[in-house]
């Protein structure tokens, strides 16, 4: 398997995928009307928008996120899977969610999506450390 720094790069290429498509699943169908509605968009702006570079751009985000995760993974103590869900917890809660934070902190964004935003964001970090765990790169 090709490796950057110690990273197996199918791995993090395949935890990246789980990871956009757990955003598929929450922004695509299970809160796409509710996310929508609250974000504020109409159907003339999402049919606007470039959706490709978007879509590129999220898995490109998807990626960098899974390959870091996977780094720091690696770099832990505790080899097993809950060991190594606890560590990705931890990174969510460190950084993922406190950074979706200052949303809601200081503007009049919406909680809805905040907590939207926030259970994505955990699930993904959660399915991408089982795949980076069960093909042995975390």
């Amino acid at each position: 398997m090709p490796k950057l720094w110690g990273v197996n790069v199918l791995a993090v290429l395949l935890a990246a995928i789980a990871f956009y498509f757990v955003g598929f699943v929450f922004y695509g169908l299970v809160f796409q009307q509710l996310w929508t509605a609250e974000v504020g968009l109409t159907e003339a702006e999402l049919a606007g928008a470039n959706q490709g570079v978007s879509m590129g751009l999220g898995f490109v985000n998807a990626l960098v996120t899974t390959f870091v995760l996977a780094l720091v993974l690696q770099r832990m103590p505790g080899s097993g899977l809950m060991a190594k869900l606890g560590v990705a917890v931890l990174l969510w809660l460190g950084f993922a969610a406190t950074t979706l934070a200052y949303a809601p902190i200081y503007t009049l964004s919406s909680p809805v999506v905040f907590h939207i935003d926030l259970a994505h964001l955990l699930v993904a970090y959660c399915v991408a450390t089982v795949v980076l765990v069960a093909m042995k790169a975390a």
